[in-house]
């Protein structure tokens, strides 16, 4: 969708008028760098030691498990 270059709120917003409903990232500081309370969409942070493809498939069911009951504009960290 060449997003690459879309940072913070404005990637935020951008997945949100194109439909998206959740964003899932391993950025633990976004907490510090958004205004939760004015989301568009949900945040899911995945926490880990690392951003090592082993650590994050590690941490799936616990995403799958939050996915079902995610709310719009909540913000969730699991790990």
């Amino acid at each position: 969708m060449r997003w690459d270059r879309l940072r913070n709120g404005i990637l935020l917003n951008t997945a949100a008028e194109a439909g998206f409903d959740v964003r899932i990232t391993v950025d633990q500081n976004m907490m510090h760098q958004q205004n939760l309370q004015a989301l568009p969409i949900a945040v899911l942070v995945m926490c880990a030691v690392s951003n090592d493809i082993d650590e994050l498939t590690k941490r799936m069911p616990l995403v799958l498990a939050a996915l079902v009951t995610l709310q719009p504009r909540q913000y969730v960290e699991v790990g």
